[in-house]
């Protein structure tokens, strides 16, 4: 990236000296007898090299900020220097707002008469004075990275939304609710833990709204700064390869960049609703490996904060197993536990309590873990891609059915049409065009007459293509 920069830097200068040579000679005065037209040579070979020199800078331009976009962001490249003045700049100010949004309220309440009115009104006006903090926080952090000489990329964008707000929101709930617990100790007001849970609820919304426009900020971010269609989870393209199941080609980063994306942003909303675990409803799974046989162990999760929270973890770790890959008829949120324990084991994470391989063990803070994990699938990825597509490998016939051989086509497992593009790697048209062909079969009618099963089997001549030695 460096030598590409210098090359085009090297180029720019040899044709602006070229420029001012040309400059003086047409400074000097044209000789008698001097033809016309190689002076206008001159000048069109001068206006030639001015445009050349602004579209080098305009490539160089273009390609700085794209391998700037493209290069992983780490919160340690923030200038603390920089960030640490304005920040305080902006906390002096917002904690002015803040008083008087306070002093307001019980100014508004002491005119209404209506104590109970106290809470709902200020709950409101610290909302909406946290909503305009968090945007002017989010802005001081795109100013100090522009001022860095950096462009704001999409990763940029994620670690704010991951780290910055998160944390910002946390405190200001632990600040607001002190202040009513305060105001609620002077006056004597008795239900002071409603409207908290009035405000944790307020917090919840806010810190959803920031993740989901930050997010779709950085999407955006990403189709800017690649001029071509992006999308946070896995893209795959098929390439023709003579053969007519083709080659399935997946880029993964950004499917776990995307994954921990959500992953943290679960592990934010956890530490609003129970900020230091004070009420240990920290969403934790349990495994045993000892007395079940099962692959993947036999997990238990816990309530978490609430049923929402924790249908929202059990569906995004159900995703995140899928694109693991997970084996056919296997759990995809117990074959992602069961990955993240395995990768929690072999880093010694403090997130582990009286863990033991092929024993069992517990996983304390599973959102958090599972984000960190993540990070290393995607920094795995990166690292064997070397910027380079990831080769897929093709499910064999052991993966499916170890027991099943070349040609038992009735014992081999009955498929729906997705699960036999998973199998194969090959499009929905090709599944069809194999059943017309007579390669994929259907194991009978349904009760209805006309009515086909949507179940399919695979044919020895389509198992053929899935033997290890035609890999």
């Amino acid at each position: 990236m460096v030598d590409q920069h210098q090359n085009f830097q090297n180029a720019v200068l040899k044709k602006k000296a070229r420029i001012e040579e040309i400059n003086l000679i047409l400074a000097q005065p044209r000789p008698s007898g001097h033809p016309a037209g190689s002076r206008r040579r001159v000048i069109e070979e001068r206006l030639h090299l001015e445009q050349a020199v602004a579209e080098l800078e305009r490539e160089d331009r273009r390609l700085q900020s794209q391998n700037a976009a493209t290069l992983p962001f780490l919160w340690e490249q923030l200038d603390q220097r920089l960030l640490l003045p304005k920040l305080e700049e902006l906390s002096e100010e917002m904690q002015k707002r803040s008083i008087e949004a306070t002093n307001k309220t019980a100014s508004d309440t002491r005119e209404s008469g209506n104590t109970a009115g106290y809470f709902p009104r200020l709950f409101e006006a610290q909302r909406q004075l946290t909503d305009e903090w968090a945007q002017k926080l989010y802005d001081v952090h795109c100013e100090v990275w522009r001022t860095q000489g950096h462009s704001i990329s999409a990763d940029f964008i994620r670690a704010v939304s991951n780290k910055a707000i998160p944390e910002f929101l946390v405190g200001r709930k632990g600040a607001v609710e002190h202040g009513a617990e305060l105001w609620s100790a002077r006056t004597r007001h008795l239900g002071a833990a409603i409207p908290l849970g009035m405000w944790t609820q307020m917090m919840i919304k806010l810190r959803a709204k920031w993740a989901r426009d930050l997010e779709a900020e950085a999407v955006a971010s990403q189709y800017r700064s690649s001029g071509q269609q992006k999308h946070p989870v896995s893209r795959t393209v098929r390439q023709s390869t003579g053969d007519s199941t083709g080659i399935e080609i997946v880029s993964g980063a950004s499917m776990w960049r995307g994954f921990r994306s959500e992953f943290k942003a679960l592990a934010a909303e956890e530490l609003i609703l129970d900020p230091g675990n004070r009420r240990d409803r920290w969403l934790r799974a349990f495994v045993d490996y000892k007395y079940v046989k099962c692959d993947f162990g036999t997990w238990h999760i816990s309530s978490g904060p609430n049923e929402d929270f924790r249908a929202s973890f059990e569906t995004l770790a159900t995703r995140a197993g899928i694109s693991l890959g997970r084996p056919l008829g296997a759990d995809p949120l117990e074959f992602w536990l069961h990955h993240l324990f395995l990768d929690l084991l072999k880093h010694g994470s403090d997130q582990l309590f009286a863990a033991k391989e092929n024993e069992g063990g517990v996983i304390l803070r599973v959102c958090e873990a599972s984000a960190t994990y993540c990070a290393r699938l995607e920094k795995e990825t990166l690292e064997k891609s070397s910027h380079k597509p990831v080769l897929r490998r093709r499910v064999t016939v052991a993966d499916v059915s170890p027991t099943a051989k070349l040609g038992d086509a009735v014992k081999f497992p009955t498929m729906t049409v997705p699960e036999v593009m998973e199998v194969l790697t090959i499009s929905r048209a090709s599944v069809f065009r194999f059943l017309n062909e007579g390669r994929l079969d259907r194991p009978g009618l349904n009760k209805k007459p006309g009515k086909r099963s949507k179940a399919l089997i695979l044919t020895a001549s389509v198992k053929k293509m899935l033997t290890p030695s035609e890999e």
